[in-house]
């Protein structure tokens, strides 16, 4: 059997219908904060074929768990099966420069591993039931606030750069701005340790505000990605804003997911950084409705398109393809979950 990159954190195999799930380094994984969830998981040594339960499991591991069961699913319904192999994967959100590691995103452009949708926000047929949902409930265009939303956490050390480009954020001054610092016990602090202008640490002190359920983000004609809150990749934020019926804005990073080469520049979505983000607030709202209304059916497209359990479970079934192409790669070892 080939030896694994070492990026990857986990090894799942796919054999006869059923998954197993390896932590290859739990020193890497735990110090990764990836904490040991008091969740059991059935594991079947290949050894004895026996049944036994792991104590031990890791909170995302579990998560990863039960949305492969919920692809397989969704592919048997589509008349497609996963075949049988092997995947390495690797649970850091800033992704790796080899092809041979399936990731979630990919930090920097030149990285090369094999993007696939994040599993860790609900099995598939969760997703599309609270999305549809979410979508009926969806405020009217014409109701909207005239202005930009964001939320995000101000997090130090651990997540200096994405926490600073979110600080540039939370500078600016506008009319047209409805966006914020979390509230948590770490913020003021994190607040501190970004700058030591009084003032500048004052005005943003001033914009922690409480959490904001995912329901009132509707309520605002355009909604804001920032790069996300591991080391400042990626955000699995952005996937809950395209159905919400208002002009998604993404902010200027290199960051990838699987799904970013189908978007276009000014039809899916518009990209902003510090320099442009009011700018093009106030141009675009002073467009005729009808080329706001592409904006906003662009977004739609992205999440009925690209987003739907359909969707997700065949980039999932494509990555597995893709590391199957090895002989071989498809064999039992013990310690799989």
């Amino acid at each position: 059997m080939n030896t694994l990159p070492i990026a990857a954190d986990y090894e799942i195999l796919h054999v006869q219908g059923r998954f197993r799930l390896r932590c290859l380094d739990q020193d890497s994984c735990q110090s990764k904060g990836h904490k040991c969830a008091n969740t059991t998981l059935h594991c079947y040594p290949s050894t004895t074929g026996s049944r036994r339960l792991l104590k031990t499991c890791f909170e995302k591991a579990v998560k990863l768990f039960k949305m492969l069961n919920s692809i397989k699913q969704v592919l048997k319904g589509m008349d497609r099966a996963l075949p049988d192999c092997r995947l390495p994967f690797a649970l850091s959100s800033t992704g790796h420069k080899s092809n041979q590691v399936a990731c979630i995103a990919r930090a920097k452009k030149e990285y090369g591993c094999f993007m696939v949708p994040n599993p860790y926000f609900a099995n598939l047929y969760d997703w599309e039931n609270r999305e549809a949902q979410a979508t009926l409930e969806n405020t009217r265009w014409v109701d909207k606030e005239n202005n930009v939303f964001y939320r995000g956490a101000c997090r130090n050390d651990y997540d200096k750069y994405g926490s600073l480009q979110r600080f540039n954020l939370m500078s600016l001054k506008s009319n047209v701005l409805d966006v914020g610092w979390t509230r948590n016990t770490g913020t003021a602090k994190c607040i501190r340790a970004l700058t030591n202008e009084p003032e500048l640490q004052q005005h943003h002190l001033n914009s922690i505000k409480v959490r904001v359920k995912e329901d009132e983000f509707s309520k605002h004609k355009f909604l804001l990605n920032m790069p996300g809150s591991t080391r400042g990749s990626y955000s699995r934020h952005l996937q809950k804003l395209w159905g919400k019926g208002s002009i998604v804005l993404i902010w200027e990073n290199d960051a990838q997911e699987w799904y970013y080469e189908h978007l276009e520049e000014g039809k899916t979505h518009i990209t902003v950084n510090e320099s442009s983000l009011v700018s093009t607030v106030q141009r675009v709202l002073q467009l005729p409705s009808s080329e706001q209304e592409k904006l906003i059916l662009g977004a739609k497209e992205v999440f009925e398109r690209l987003l739907s359990k359909e969707a997700i479970a065949m980039r999932w079934f494509e990555a597995f393809q893709h590391f199957c192409s090895e002989e071989g790669n498809h064999t039992f070892e013990d310690g799989y979950c």
